[in-house]
């Protein structure tokens, strides 16, 4: 089931991506032709103004025409006869959508299930049968202290209880306002000391979740750029993944994390559709910063005829990239 899931997250990304530029194409006063969601025949389309809007039989992916980006480029009111910072807008739009896109769901996610980076030293759950079932202790109790050590987050607990070697422990926990004492004997499970209970996230609130959707945002696109430089220099131990390894890598993660890992990979994937799209590579976003820049330092404008070939050929190379990609996919994937 994670694996609909999986593509249905990949395709929100792609039409947020694709509404992005649309949306900011407009605001700059560049016309839209067409807006579409998914392939294969439409199933139905209405026009509105300047712009078709229309949806396909399988509704995965997007896609926009913006009037006189890839053909008619004499047309004045065209992509290429816009001013240089309107046609910035156009293309910055579309990673700009995903990164606002990440930040909301990762708001959500703070919100509703707490801090997903940090267990809550509160017990959420008690196993049936359990030392701490058995001693007592309760859902809701909150841990103070394991052996007299203070307990400052759930690491600690972990901690505190593998270091016992199976010995009887005291912990003293608040419920309701009380402080009880329990004391019980850790049991042997995988490898580890355990007496079977299970941690939640720390609550926050909404303020505190919207800081923390920021941190998450910022976290990720630090770590995307040191990962490009493991790739660049060959430390990286893994490969390049395609479509079908992304749903693949979501649909595990789905299954082994549960809901909210699935969430939080979704958002993971918003900022990884931004970042890769600004990449300085010919037929991605980032692949016409190049030509802007040349365009403000030097005044001139590199022919629309030019610059539409150098991405031709950036596309020609991204399909090959992609169908290489895809074939390791399912090589992987069938293993």
């Amino acid at each position: 089931m994670y694996i609909v899931y999986a593509i249905i997250a990949l395709s929100i990304a792609a039409i947020a991506h694709e509404f992005g530029h649309y949306y900011m194409a407009k605001r700059a006063g560049i016309e839209v032709e067409e807006f579409g969601i998914g392939l294969g025949p439409k199933i139905f389309s209405f026009k509105k103004g300047e712009t078709t809007y229309y949806l396909r039989l399988i509704p995965f992916l997007g896609y926009v025409k913006i009037k006189g980006m890839d053909d008619n480029l004499d047309d004045p009111q065209g992509y290429f006869n816009k001013p240089l910072s309107k046609r910035f807008l156009s293309i910055i739009g579309g990673p700009l959508s995903n990164i606002i896109l990440a930040i909301i769901i990762f708001f959500l996610l703070f919100s509703i299930f707490g801090d997903i980076n940090h267990l809550s030293t509160k017990i959420e759950a008690v196993q049936e049968n359990s030392p701490a079932h058995i001693a007592g202790i309760q859902k809701g109790d909150k841990i103070l202290t394991i052996n007299d050590v203070e307990i400052k987050q759930w690491d600690d607990v972990r901690t505190e209880i593998e270091k016992s070697n199976g010995e009887e422990i005291k912990i003293v926990v608040e419920r309701e306002n009380q402080i009880l004492t329990f004391y019980l004997t850790p049991v042997k499970s995988e490898d580890r000391w355990v007496i079977g209970i299970l941690s939640g996230f720390e609550k926050v609130n909404i303020f505190d979740a919207f800081i923390l959707s920021f941190k998450e945002v910022f976290n990720v696109i630090v770590l995307f750029f040191y990962s490009l430089k493991l790739i660049f220099t060959g430390q990286a131990a893994g490969g390049i993944v395609g479509p079908i390894g992304i749903v693949q890598v979501a649909s595990d993660i789905g299954k082994t994390a549960g809901i909210v890992g699935f969430i939080w990979f979704a958002a993971i994937l918003n900022i990884l559709l931004a970042l890769t799209n600004l990449l300085p590579i010919p037929a991605l976003d980032g692949g016409r910063i190049p030509f802007f820049i040349y365009e403000l330092i030097t005044k001139k404008k590199v022919p629309p005829e030019k610059e539409n070939l150098v991405h031709f050929i950036g596309y020609i190379f991204l399909v090959g990239l992609l169908f290489v990609v895809t074939y390791f996919d399912i090589v992987r994937w069938i293993k």
